[in-house]
C-alpha cells in the first residue's frame, strides 16, 4: 500500500487552477489544534454570543412556515431591531471567518497552487491571501476542511483514540466552522439557511 499525504483538485471557480492540499495526520492534527487554539476559542465565544438571536430567528422562521402551511395571511413579524441585531451578528461572524479563520486554514492546508499567477508571479498561499480572488480562497478553504473531515473519519474508523479534526461544515457558503472540538461551531444558527430580509 502506498499512502499519499496530499490530495489535489481542480478549481471549479477558476478552471485550470490546480491546488494540492495536505491531508490530516495525527501529528498535523495536534499541531493544528495547538496553533488554532486562540481562534477556536474566539469561534466558541462568537457562537455563544450569537446563539440567542439566531435561535429566536430560527423559531420565527419556523412559525412563519407553519402559518403559511395553515393558510394564514397574518404572518408573524420579526422586529426590525432584532433583524438589525441578527445582521450585525452575521456580519461579525463573516468577518471573523474571512479575516481570521480562513487565512490560517489556508496556511495550514495548502501545499501548492498551480495554474495561477497573481500580478505576474506564480501564486503562493500568502499571495492568494494578500491579493488573490476571494472566491478562490473560499473554494480552497472549503476543500481543505473537506479533506480534514475525511481524514478524521478515516482515523476514527481505524480505532485511533484521537477522532477530532473536522473544522468546517460547508453546508453554507460561509465558513460556518465546526472546529477541532467536534461539538463546537462558530455559528449555531445556520440551520435556518435563511437571511433576514
Amino acid at each position: 500500500m502506498n499512502y499519499t499525504s496530499t490530495e489535489s483538485f481542480e478549481s471549479k471557480v477558476f478552471p485550470g487552477v490546480t491546488v494540492t492540499l495536505k491531508k490530516m495526520s495525527s501529528r498535523r492534527r495536534a499541531e493544528f489544534n495547538l496553533s488554532m487554539a486562540p481562534l477556536l476559542a474566539k469561534a466558541r465565544n462568537l457562537a455563544i454570543a450569537n446563539e440567542p438571536i439566531e435561535q429566536e430567528y430560527a423559531e420565527h422562521v419556523k412559525a412563519s412556515e407553519i402559518a403559511k402551511a395553515n393558510g394564514s395571511t397574518d404572518l408573524p413579524v420579526f422586529p426590525d431591531a432584532k433583524l438589525d441585531q441578527l445582521g450585525k451578528a452575521w456580519t461579525e461572524q463573516r468577518r471573523f471567518e474571512q479575516d481570521e479563520m480562513s487565512p490560517q486554514i489556508l496556511r495550514w492546508g495548502v501545499a501548492s497552487i498551480d495554474g495561477l499567477t497573481i500580478d505576474g508571479k506564480p501564486a503562493t498561499v500568502e499571495s492568494l491571501i494578500d491579493a488573490g480572488p476571494p472566491e478562490l480562497s473560499e473554494e480552497i478553504t472549503a476543500e481543505v476542511t473537506r479533506v480534514m473531515r475525511l481524514s478524521a473519519a478515516e482515523i476514527k474508523n481505524s480505532g485511533s483514540p484521537t477522532t477530532s479534526g473536522a473544522v468546517v461544515d460547508t453546508a453554507t457558503p460561509s465558513l460556518t466552522a465546526r472546529t477541532a472540538d467536534s461539538d463546537t461551531t462558530t455559528s449555531s444558527g445556520t440551520a435556518t439557511a435563511t437571511s433576514p430580509s
